[in-house]
Protein backbone atom coordinates (compact mmCIF):
# COMPACT_ATOMS: atom_id res chain seq x y z
CA UNK A 1 0.00 0.00 0.00
CA UNK A 2 1.54 3.34 -1.04
CA UNK A 3 1.58 6.49 1.14
CA UNK A 4 -1.51 7.97 -0.50
CA UNK A 5 -3.49 4.73 -0.03
CA UNK A 6 -2.44 4.52 3.62
CA UNK A 7 -3.52 8.13 4.19
CA UNK A 8 -6.90 7.47 2.54
CA UNK A 9 -7.36 4.40 4.71
CA UNK A 10 -6.74 6.46 7.85
CA UNK A 11 -9.72 8.67 7.09
CA UNK A 12 -11.93 5.72 8.04
CA UNK A 13 -15.48 6.11 6.73
CA UNK A 14 -15.27 9.91 6.61
CA UNK A 15 -16.35 11.32 3.23
CA UNK A 16 -16.74 14.73 1.67
CA UNK A 17 -20.50 14.20 1.46
CA UNK A 18 -20.63 14.57 5.25
CA UNK A 19 -19.70 18.23 4.88
CA UNK A 20 -23.15 18.92 3.45
CA UNK A 21 -24.67 17.54 6.66
CA UNK A 22 -23.03 20.22 8.81
CA UNK A 23 -25.84 22.58 9.82
CA UNK A 24 -24.59 23.97 13.16
CA UNK A 25 -21.30 24.68 14.90
CA UNK A 26 -22.04 21.64 17.02
CA UNK A 27 -22.11 19.51 13.86
CA UNK A 28 -18.77 20.99 12.81
CA UNK A 29 -17.36 20.23 16.26
CA UNK A 30 -18.49 16.59 15.99
CA UNK A 31 -17.05 16.17 12.49
CA UNK A 32 -13.70 17.61 13.54
CA UNK A 33 -13.66 15.42 16.63
CA UNK A 34 -14.06 12.31 14.52
CA UNK A 35 -11.64 13.45 11.84
CA UNK A 36 -9.02 14.22 14.51
CA UNK A 37 -9.57 10.89 16.24
CA UNK A 38 -9.35 8.92 12.99
CA UNK A 39 -5.93 10.47 12.37
CA UNK A 40 -4.56 9.95 15.86
CA UNK A 41 -5.06 13.50 17.16
CA UNK A 42 -6.57 14.27 20.56
CA UNK A 43 -7.68 17.88 20.08
CA UNK A 44 -8.70 20.44 17.48
CA UNK A 45 -9.26 24.19 17.29
CA UNK A 46 -10.61 26.43 14.53
CA UNK A 47 -9.76 30.12 14.25
CA UNK A 48 -11.45 32.50 11.85
CA UNK A 49 -9.17 35.44 11.23
CA UNK A 50 -10.67 38.87 11.75
CA UNK A 51 -9.75 41.82 9.48
CA UNK A 52 -7.67 43.35 12.30
CA UNK A 53 -4.31 41.55 12.67
CA UNK A 54 -3.98 42.59 16.33
CA UNK A 55 -7.15 40.78 17.42
CA UNK A 56 -6.44 38.41 20.31
CA UNK A 57 -6.43 34.68 19.45
CA UNK A 58 -9.32 33.81 21.76
CA UNK A 59 -11.55 36.32 20.00
CA UNK A 60 -10.95 34.47 16.74
CA UNK A 61 -11.66 31.04 18.21
CA UNK A 62 -14.78 29.43 16.74
CA UNK A 63 -14.72 25.74 17.64
CA UNK A 64 -12.36 23.81 19.92
CA UNK A 65 -12.11 20.64 21.98
CA UNK A 66 -9.73 22.28 24.47
CA UNK A 67 -11.03 23.41 27.86
CA UNK A 68 -11.45 27.10 28.57
CA UNK A 69 -8.55 27.00 31.05
CA UNK A 70 -6.18 25.54 28.46
CA UNK A 71 -7.30 28.11 25.87
CA UNK A 72 -6.73 31.02 28.27
CA UNK A 73 -3.31 29.80 29.42
CA UNK A 74 -2.24 29.14 25.83
CA UNK A 75 -3.37 32.59 24.73
CA UNK A 76 -1.43 34.27 27.52
CA UNK A 77 1.70 32.38 26.50
CA UNK A 78 1.22 33.27 22.84
CA UNK A 79 0.68 36.93 23.68
CA UNK A 80 3.94 36.82 25.65
CA UNK A 81 5.65 35.81 22.41
CA UNK A 82 4.10 38.77 20.61
CA UNK A 83 1.74 36.38 18.81
CA UNK A 84 4.41 36.04 16.13
CA UNK A 85 3.45 32.45 15.42
CA UNK A 86 -0.17 33.43 14.82
CA UNK A 87 0.84 36.42 12.72
CA UNK A 88 2.99 34.15 10.57
CA UNK A 89 0.06 31.75 10.18
CA UNK A 90 -2.19 34.56 8.97
CA UNK A 91 0.10 35.24 6.06
CA UNK A 92 0.84 31.64 5.12
CA UNK A 93 -0.91 29.09 2.92
CA UNK A 94 1.41 26.22 3.84
CA UNK A 95 0.59 23.67 6.57
CA UNK A 96 2.98 23.70 9.50
CA UNK A 97 3.80 20.92 11.97
CA UNK A 98 5.87 20.86 15.13
CA UNK A 99 7.02 18.13 17.51
CA UNK A 100 8.34 18.61 21.04
CA UNK A 101 10.61 15.60 20.55
CA UNK A 102 12.69 17.59 18.08
CA UNK A 103 15.55 19.74 19.45
CA UNK A 104 14.61 23.30 20.33
CA UNK A 105 15.51 25.97 17.75
CA UNK A 106 18.51 28.13 18.59
CA UNK A 107 16.39 31.27 18.75
CA UNK A 108 12.98 30.71 20.29
CA UNK A 109 10.32 33.38 20.71
CA UNK A 110 9.69 34.16 24.40
CA UNK A 111 6.55 32.40 25.51
CA UNK A 112 6.37 30.01 22.56
CA UNK A 113 7.95 27.10 24.44
CA UNK A 114 5.63 27.84 27.38
CA UNK A 115 2.65 27.56 25.01
CA UNK A 116 3.83 24.14 23.82
CA UNK A 117 4.40 23.01 27.41
CA UNK A 118 0.77 23.91 28.18
CA UNK A 119 -0.36 21.71 25.29
CA UNK A 120 1.95 18.88 26.35
CA UNK A 121 0.20 18.73 29.72
CA UNK A 122 -3.06 17.83 27.95
CA UNK A 123 -1.54 15.20 25.70
CA UNK A 124 -0.38 17.30 22.75
CA UNK A 125 3.28 16.71 21.92
CA UNK A 126 2.83 17.06 18.17
CA UNK A 127 0.80 19.83 16.58
CA UNK A 128 -0.29 20.74 13.09
CA UNK A 129 -1.64 24.04 11.72
CA UNK A 130 -3.63 23.96 8.48
CA UNK A 131 -4.45 27.30 6.80
CA UNK A 132 -8.03 27.31 5.48
CA UNK A 133 -10.21 29.55 3.32
CA UNK A 134 -13.92 29.76 2.57
CA UNK A 135 -15.65 30.56 -0.72
CA UNK A 136 -16.19 34.18 0.33
CA UNK A 137 -12.41 34.62 0.89
CA UNK A 138 -12.64 34.43 4.69
CA UNK A 139 -9.46 32.86 6.03
CA UNK A 140 -8.63 30.94 9.15
CA UNK A 141 -6.59 28.19 10.73
CA UNK A 142 -7.41 24.67 11.84
CA UNK A 143 -5.07 23.25 14.47
CA UNK A 144 -4.81 19.55 15.33
CA UNK A 145 -2.77 18.13 18.19
CA UNK A 146 -1.99 14.86 19.88
CA UNK A 147 0.69 12.25 20.58
CA UNK A 148 1.59 10.82 17.20
CA UNK A 149 4.20 11.10 14.47
CA UNK A 150 4.29 13.99 12.04
CA UNK A 151 1.81 13.37 9.16
CA UNK A 152 3.14 12.49 5.74
CA UNK A 153 2.66 14.82 2.78
CA UNK A 154 -0.20 12.65 1.49
CA UNK A 155 -2.01 12.66 4.85
CA UNK A 156 -1.47 16.40 5.21
CA UNK A 157 -3.04 16.97 1.79
CA UNK A 158 -6.11 14.94 2.74
CA UNK A 159 -6.48 16.70 6.08
CA UNK A 160 -6.23 20.07 4.33
CA UNK A 161 -8.95 19.04 1.90
CA UNK A 162 -11.35 18.00 4.65
CA UNK A 163 -10.75 20.88 7.08
CA UNK A 164 -11.13 23.44 4.29
CA UNK A 165 -14.55 21.97 3.62
CA UNK A 166 -15.47 22.12 7.31
CA UNK A 167 -14.25 25.71 7.56
CA UNK A 168 -16.33 26.73 4.54
CA UNK A 169 -19.43 25.33 6.28
CA UNK A 170 -18.52 27.11 9.53
CA UNK A 171 -18.26 30.48 7.77
CA UNK A 172 -21.59 29.91 6.00
CA UNK A 173 -23.27 29.04 9.32
CA UNK A 174 -21.83 32.09 11.06
CA UNK A 175 -22.84 34.40 8.22
CA UNK A 176 -26.36 33.00 8.31
CA UNK A 177 -26.52 33.43 12.08
CA UNK A 178 -25.38 37.03 11.80
CA UNK A 179 -28.30 38.03 9.59
CA UNK A 180 -31.16 35.67 10.45
CA UNK A 181 -30.95 35.02 14.20
CA UNK A 182 -32.34 37.31 16.88
CA UNK A 183 -30.35 36.34 19.97
CA UNK A 184 -32.28 38.44 22.50
CA UNK A 185 -30.02 37.91 25.49
CA UNK A 186 -31.46 39.30 28.69
CA UNK A 187 -29.41 41.93 30.56
CA UNK A 188 -28.48 39.34 33.20
CA UNK A 189 -27.46 36.77 30.59
CA UNK A 190 -25.34 39.39 28.87
CA UNK A 191 -23.66 40.27 32.19
CA UNK A 192 -22.82 36.64 32.92
CA UNK A 193 -21.39 36.19 29.44
CA UNK A 194 -19.42 39.43 29.66
CA UNK A 195 -17.79 38.41 32.97
CA UNK A 196 -17.07 34.96 31.54
CA UNK A 197 -15.28 36.65 28.68
CA UNK A 198 -13.28 38.64 31.23
CA UNK A 199 -11.94 35.37 32.61
CA UNK A 200 -14.06 35.19 35.76
CA UNK A 201 -15.04 31.80 37.17
CA UNK A 202 -18.63 30.84 37.95
CA UNK A 203 -18.02 31.45 41.65
CA UNK A 204 -16.53 34.90 40.99
CA UNK A 205 -19.42 35.90 38.73
CA UNK A 206 -21.89 34.72 41.36
CA UNK A 207 -20.25 36.98 43.94
CA UNK A 208 -20.08 39.97 41.59
CA UNK A 209 -23.74 39.71 40.51
CA UNK A 210 -25.01 38.40 43.85
CA UNK A 211 -26.44 35.25 42.28
CA UNK A 212 -26.09 31.56 43.05
CA UNK A 213 -23.53 29.59 41.08
CA UNK A 214 -26.36 27.43 39.74
CA UNK A 215 -28.12 30.51 38.35
CA UNK A 216 -24.93 31.77 36.73
CA UNK A 217 -24.37 28.40 35.07
CA UNK A 218 -27.97 28.38 33.85
CA UNK A 219 -27.62 31.87 32.34
CA UNK A 220 -24.40 30.92 30.56
CA UNK A 221 -25.92 27.68 29.28
CA UNK A 222 -28.90 29.65 27.94
CA UNK A 223 -26.54 32.08 26.22
CA UNK A 224 -24.70 29.20 24.55
CA UNK A 225 -28.00 27.75 23.36
CA UNK A 226 -29.23 31.06 21.95
CA UNK A 227 -25.92 31.66 20.22
CA UNK A 228 -25.71 28.14 18.79
CA UNK A 229 -22.47 27.43 20.66
CA UNK A 230 -21.38 24.09 22.08
CA UNK A 231 -19.70 25.51 25.21
CA UNK A 232 -19.11 28.78 27.06
CA UNK A 233 -15.82 29.45 25.26
CA UNK A 234 -17.55 29.40 21.90
CA UNK A 235 -20.47 31.42 23.29
CA UNK A 236 -18.12 34.21 24.39
CA UNK A 237 -16.17 34.12 21.11
CA UNK A 238 -19.36 34.28 19.05
CA UNK A 239 -20.94 37.00 21.20
CA UNK A 240 -17.85 39.18 20.78
CA UNK A 241 -17.67 38.54 17.05
CA UNK A 242 -21.36 39.39 16.60
CA UNK A 243 -21.03 42.38 18.97
CA UNK A 244 -23.57 40.99 21.39
CA UNK A 245 -21.00 41.85 24.09
CA UNK A 246 -17.81 43.92 23.97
Amino acid sequence: MNSVSRAVARTGDFSLSELDMIRTLGDAHDVLNRLARDHGFAHHAVLRFSPEPETRPMRQLVVTSFSREVVQNYERAMLASGSRALSAARGSVRPFAWDRKYPKPRIAAPGLDDARAILARVGVTMGMSLPVAAQDCNRGLVMLGGERSTPTLAETALLSLFVNGVFDRIVAIQNEDRYTHDFRLTPRERQCLMWTGAGKSTAEIARILELSEHTVNQHIATCAQKLGAVNRTQAVAKAIRLRVID
